[in-house]
């Protein structure tokens, strides 16, 4: 039998797009042997040994040809970012997530989560580069989070418009659910990641103020 297709609520599709909208742009499709070399290079060497010359030696090609079509390593690694953005969003589309209320966001965070730090990159930069690329995060943790406010701002905003979520400001429940992410991905929690988020997020998302 074909696979039935995922039904979503009518505000589900406005909401999506809403989010993607506020995301980087998804880079061309021609980029994508110059960001997998990129990847490559700092999942074996790591994001702060990792200079254009390598991944341009990964490629089999000259410098000036990789740096004239992505740039900078800082470049690349938005690039890159950009990128996985819309492939993890991709993944995430395909999902019935339901009604979307406190308990939708808890698993679409722990989703990202387990996502993210699935990453080969990630992973590398977790175990092995934290302080050598903390000032390349802290630079880039801005541009993040204003991305993240861009794209969150309208689906938080009619969540709680149909009464879905409480009645909160927008930008700084947005911002307290960024500062969330980017902590549980650096240190995840010693327990179940589902209840820890559920203790932090049901009060306080909860028309109501519900359990």
């Amino acid at each position: 039998m074909p696979k039935a297709s995922v039904q979503h609520p009518p505000y589900a599709a406005p909401m999506l797009a809403a989010f993607i909208d506020g995301m980087p742009e998804q880079p061309s499709a021609a980029l994508d042997p110059y960001l997998d070399a990129a990847a490559r290079c700092f999942a074996r060497y790591g994001h702060s040994r990792t200079s254009v010359q390598d991944v341009a030696n990964e490629m089999g090609y000259n410098r000036a040809t990789v740096y004239k079509r992505v740039g900078t390593v800082e470049a690349m690694t938005q690039l890159l970012f950009a990128r996985e953005v819309h492939r993890y969003l991709d993944t995430m589309g395909d999902r019935d997530w339901g009604v979307p209320g406190p308990d939708t966001v808890v698993e679409i965070l722990a989703v990202t989560v387990e996502y993210i730090r699935a990453q080969p990159v990630v992973a590398k930069v977790l175990a092995d580069e934290m302080d050598s690329t903390a000032g390349v995060l802290a630079k880039n943790l801005g541009w993040l989070r204003d991305h993240f406010l861009a794209g969150m701002t309208t689906p938080m905003t009619v969540g709680m418009e149909l009464g879905l979520l409480a009645k909160r400001d927008p930008t700084a429940v947005i911002e307290w659910i960024f500062r969330m992410l980017i902590s549980l991905i650096v240190l995840p929690p010693v327990g179940d990641i589902r209840e820890t988020l559920r203790e932090l997020f049901i009060p306080a998302l909860t028309p109501g103020g519900g359990a």
